[in-house]
């Protein structure tokens, strides 16, 4: 028998987390996004009702998010990432966040992408502040799934975002038209709220982390198959076979 439902303000219960010291706080520009997210969740247990939450997809989240905070998705232009794609939501004072929905497997390590993504934004000062927000059945938060750790403090120096995920920019490299010619020396990851949600019985929590680019210094992106003297599909920008 299915526990009783209760509404979203009776379970409502926020846990911020705090930032790793000498990082700051979530900060003024980012807290919209927190309240956007959370007011987005009775738009979410609605979707997750009518068609049941193995069913909800990322695009879901995306939809509640808008509709809450009335942003939209945005194109950026970035001298360092020829291309690439627009940002899920961009918020006003270019607050911008990523988005991802995961009910199992790996698919939380696609965020090591959106890291790449935002800090390079944040190190062309396209972007004033960049945060990802993804949601998954509280389960997988607590398994050692892929991708779980993205949303812990953590700082990525050099090449590491891209060798501790190397068969996913070995992927990215194949499937995706864009990729990068440079990326930050080095960016931070701190984790901000965790908001638990129930979806049709199923306990969820939606994570926010923001990114900050510790060292905008340029280093040149180096794909993994070149690694191992392999191929990348070229570009019309690759430069001096770097990427």
């Amino acid at each position: 028998m299915r526990a009783p439902v209760h509404t979203w303000s009776e379970r409502r219960q926020r846990t911020v987390v705090a930032y790793p010291a000498g990082v700051g706080s979530l900060g003024e520009m980012a807290r919209p996004v927190a309240a956007a997210i959370d007011a987005a969740g009775p738009a979410l247990q609605e979707v997750a009702r009518v068609k049941g939450w193995k069913r909800t997809v990322e695009r879901d989240l995306q939809r509640a998010v808008e509709a809450a905070s009335g942003a939209r998705s945005s194109p950026v232009r970035l001298e360092h990432w020829p291309g690439v794609g627009s940002v899920d939501v961009m918020f006003p004072g270019q607050t911008a966040i990523e988005l991802k929905w995961c009910k199992s497997g790996d698919t939380l390590a696609n965020c090591a992408w959106d890291i790449a993504k935002l800090a390079s934004a944040l190190a062309e000062d396209e972007i004033e502040a960049g945060l990802i927000v993804a949601g998954a059945p509280a389960s997988h938060w607590a398994s050692s799934a892929s991708g779980v750790e993205l949303f812990d403090a953590i700082t990525y120096e050099g090449d590491e975002l891209v060798r501790r995920y190397e068969s996913w920019w070995r992927f990215w490299c194949k499937d995706v038209v864009t990729r990068p010619i440079n990326l930050p020396q080095a960016t931070s990851i701190a984790p901000a709220d965790r908001i638990p949600i129930e979806l049709d019985g199923e306990p969820f929590e939606l994570r926010m982390a923001r990114v900050h680019v510790i060292d905008g210094q340029w280093r040149p992106h180096v794909c993994p198959h070149r690694w191992q003297g392999e191929l990348c599909p070229p570009r019309v920008w690759d430069t001096a076979g770097l990427t």
